[in-house]
């Protein structure tokens, strides 16, 4: 790169045509209900493939740093060679490319165009992260793999009733509260002599709902002689 600079954008430049759409784009989102709220006080709203973040009200100041998402795919097998080594594809946008707007700001960021599961978003100037949350896209899933073994005898029981569905291992516990859950969970997959490390947080594997936790990991594929799984505190 030869040379590179940033600056903000004067909305009284735009087009008046072009300010009445972000402002009807804008109007029109912040009627679906969001699926997340950061403590940075944006919010998240889906459409069928996009994914935008509204903020109201908003000033130039919000608009510093860059917004990240890690997607996580529904089916990491699809789409292995898109992923990283954490098992996300990762999209990052400078928070200046946001639309600012009557005191409002717009964002949105086009999504794979393979099934998501879960979206881990923040916002980070530098080093210092200024907000992050995870939201599910996909529930549902959580739901029917839940029904899918309820049911059934767990392959193990401790602090969580383990089941093996498929592809997937199940993780359930009934009641659980947010305690249950804080610690990081250990998979370690065991295939002849080799290991593999499948380790998770609850909050971007896992769903709580209705007073029920269900975590969803899938396991590798190739014949497998033995889990060895359970939570850690570093």
């Amino acid at each position: 790169m030869l040379w590179e600079t940033e600056f903000p954008f004067d909305p009284a430049e735009r087009a008046p045509a072009v300010t009445a759409a972000y402002r009807r784009e804008y109007e029109a989102l912040a009627e679906r209900p969001a699926l997340a709220r950061h403590v940075g006080n944006w919010s998240a709203h889906v459409l069928h493939d996009r994914i935008a973040f509204l903020k109201r009200p908003c000033h130039a100041g919000d608009l510093r740093g860059r917004f990240f998402l890690r997607m996580y795919p529904a089916d990491p097998a699809d789409v292995a060679h898109e992923l990283t080594a954490g098992g996300f594809a990762l999209r990052d946008h400078r928070a200046s490319q946001a639309v600012r707007v009557d005191g409002k700001c717009l964002l949105t960021v086009a999504l794979p165009v393979w099934p998501v599961a879960t979206i881990s978003a923040g916002q980070a100037n530098g080093e210092a992260l200024l907000w992050e949350a995870t939201f599910h896209l996909d529930v549902e899933r959580h739901r029917r793999a839940w029904t899918a073994v309820r049911f059934g005898a767990p392959a193990a029981r401790a602090t969580f009733d383990i089941y093996r569905c498929g592809a997937e291992l199940v993780y359930v516990r009934e009641p659980c509260d947010e305690g249950d859950v804080a610690a990081r969970f250990f998979l370690h997959v065991v295939a002849g002599a080799a290991r593999t490390n499948l380790d998770f947080d609850f909050i971007v594997h896992g769903v709580a709902d209705d007073g029920r936790c269900v975590a969803l990991a899938r396991l590798p594929a190739q014949d497998i002689d033995r889990i060895r799984t359970g939570q850690f505190v570093a």
